[in-house]
């Protein structure tokens, strides 16, 4: 990119707290402000959607802490409540309909973005095969492998990641029927990997994601984070040319705990209402599956 790149904003909430988004706001601000006195990039927009079940932002808070804290900084915000949940997928999608800028950046709300992240995701795109870059995530580091040199990986977390608009616009949305919560950045990752992009970690990017850990410092899922991960699991599986591991995989959650086997029931039911996706990567270049994960693990 010969001019800085203009950048798109996005951030889903679900039931989130106003000071929750003020913090994220506030951290997304200071990033921005970095950035654009470095050169890194060029106007800046910022784009809530809201999945809640009621507004989390009053008319009042929209303007304290989104026109308020963006004011000079932002060319551009906007908050919108959807009236249902869409999921990450699907809200994520809806935020970037109509967008032109050369850069989407989507963040959690349950994020805080250090003061340079953004100039040093950014700075992954001068490598023109980059199609998607993600953030390091502290305190809980995701241990997915990627090489030291390179910093190419096999997916990236949509937790905290920039993708170029042009990469958007070859591999479509995101896939919010399959994976409307789960799941939905590896397999855009992958897809964006089978059009011929790669994916960059950036580890001088941090980002303290808010995730609660174990005594074994593994995050701990909730009770609809477990079921989603599961019928993600079986359509990753399918969707990327693997049956042999979904009637492994099918087989498992059918002898596990209720969450799971109403997963495997909802697969099944999938598969007789042929409402599966159709496959992909028939030769196995970019989808891997590792110990139940996808991709090898660092630890």
């Amino acid at each position: 990119m010969s001019e800085p790149p203009s950048l798109r904003i996005t951030t889903v909430l679900y039931e989130n707290d106003v000071d929750t988004v003020d913090r994220l706001v506030q951290s997304v601000v200071r990033s921005v402000e970095h950035a654009r006195s470095s050169g890194a990039c060029g106007a800046v927009s910022y784009h809530i959607g809201d999945c809640s079940s009621r507004p989390a932002l009053a008319e009042r808070d929209v303007e304290r802490v989104l026109t308020g804290r963006g004011g000079g900084v932002l060319a551009d915000v906007g908050y919108e409540f959807f009236g249902a949940n869409l999921g990450h997928a699907g809200g994520s999608n809806r935020l970037l309909e109509g967008a032109t800028e050369d850069v989407v950046f989507l963040v959690n709300p349950d994020c805080y973005l250090g003061p340079h992240l953004v100039e040093q995701l950014l700075a992954a795109f001068t490598d023109a095969a980059v199609g998607l870059a993600e953030a390091r995530q502290l305190p809980a580091e995701h241990p997915k492998a990627y090489d030291p040199f390179s910093l190419r990986t096999g997916w990236s977390s949509l937790a905290c990641a920039a993708v170029r608009q042009t990469a958007v616009q070859r591999v479509g949305p995101l896939d919010g029927d399959c994976f409307p919560m789960y799941c939905n950045d590896v397999d855009w990752s992958w897809r964006l990997r089978l059009a011929g992009f790669t994916l960059a970690y950036q580890p001088s990017a941090v980002v303290f994601h808010d995730k609660r850990v174990d005594t074994d410092g593994r995050v701990r899922p909730s009770g609809t984070e477990e079921y989603y991960a599961a019928e993600a699991g079986l359509l990753l599986r399918h969707k990327y040319s693997r049956p042999d591991l979904v009637s492994g995989l099918l087989r498992q959650l059918e002898e596990g705990p209720p969450v799971q086997r109403r997963a495997a029931e909802a697969y099944r039911v999938r598969l007789s209402t042929g409402a599966l996706p159709a496959a992909l990567d028939a030769e196995h270049r970019v989808a891997e599956f590792v110990d139940g994960n996808y991709a090898r693990h660092r630890w």
